[in-house]
């Protein structure tokens, strides 16, 4: 019986690896397939912009690939979870699929859009931070696009805000004129919108704040009318400024975690529960306990 079994064991193990070896080839035949198909896509249609399911697909595998090539990682989730290696992620911050663009003007055909920090020379990068120049005879476009930071449009109170010459401080609501004049104005501090008296009508607000990554270039109000606030004598009753909306479209009246304001306001009674969103303290509870 050892010696039968001995015998037939060589025969076995060859059949196995015979098997083996046309699954092998019949997966290698079938990736192969579905690469000439994907060459062969009607970019003509695609290009029409038909954004159908065979686009969102073309658009996946091409995605994934590229960022497998860049560093194994499995797949674009993958790359959106942050699980590539830190030395590929570090200069990469996107990947899109859209139209190649030639000296930042004109366009020239579809193509794999990779957004970096900065366009480095290739003596600079590693060999996962170099992008392919085309990804199965679909080109790449590198896009320089900077350090990007959140910014939410449109807005809803209870989120950071300030002068461009400040730290950050609250969105408190929003708020109108009593002159129908149909602005939207955002009501806060004034020693975050006016910079504690130092700032002038139509200096820039930005949002976030200036400390949480808001762009000066960007505002998305100016400052409109504040109170003074007075560093000797009389008390200050009040810490107060309005700063006009740009686009009253970027400004949603919604508070953060608490919602809508209702209407009309409720006078105040003691031991009425409050409650507020700040930038920096976020959603907090309390009760009035003096009027």
């Amino acid at each position: 019986m050892s010696n039968s079994a001995s015998e037939a064991a060589p025969e076995e193990v060859s059949k196995t690896e015979k098997k083996d070896s046309q699954t092998g080839t019949q997966k290698s035949r079938e990736a192969e397939t579905r690469s000439d198909e994907r060459k062969r896509v009607d970019w003509k249609h695609v290009l029409g912009f038909k954004v159908d399911e065979e686009f969102r697909k073309l658009s996946r595998w091409y995605k994934n690939e590229l960022l497998e090539r860049m560093s194994g990682a499995a797949s674009f989730a993958a790359f959106a979870a942050g699980e590539m290696p830190r030395e590929a992620s570090n200069n990469l911050l996107g990947v899109g699929f859209g139209m190649k663009s030639t000296e930042g003007a004109s366009f020239d055909g579809l193509a794999l859009r990779v957004y970096v920090r900065t366009r480095l020379p290739l003596a600079m990068l590693s060999s996962q931070e170099i992008v392919p120049p085309q990804i199965n005879g679909l080109p790449t476009d590198v896009i320089p696009v900077g350090d990007l930071r959140a910014q939410a449009r449109p807005t809803r109170c209870g989120v950071s805000i300030g002068h461009s010459a400040v730290t950050a401080g609250t969105l408190g609501c929003l708020v109108r004129r009593r002159a129908e004049d149909g602005a939207v104005y955002i009501l806060s501090n004034n020693h975050i919108l006016a910079n504690c008296n130092d700032a002038a009508e139509g200096e820039p607000i930005l949002e976030p704040g200036p400390m949480d990554g808001g762009d000066p270039r960007h505002p998305i109000a100016v400052l409109t009318d504040f109170e003074p606030l007075r560093f000797s004598g009389p008390i200050n009753y009040m810490d107060a400024a309005i700063a006009r909306v740009l686009d009253p479209t970027d400004v949603d009246p919604r508070i953060l975690s608490i919602g809508a304001v209702v209407q009309p306001p409720m006078a105040p009674a003691l031991f009425q529960s409050v409650r507020k969103h700040g930038r920096t303290t976020l959603h907090t509870l309390g009760a009035i306990t003096r009027r």
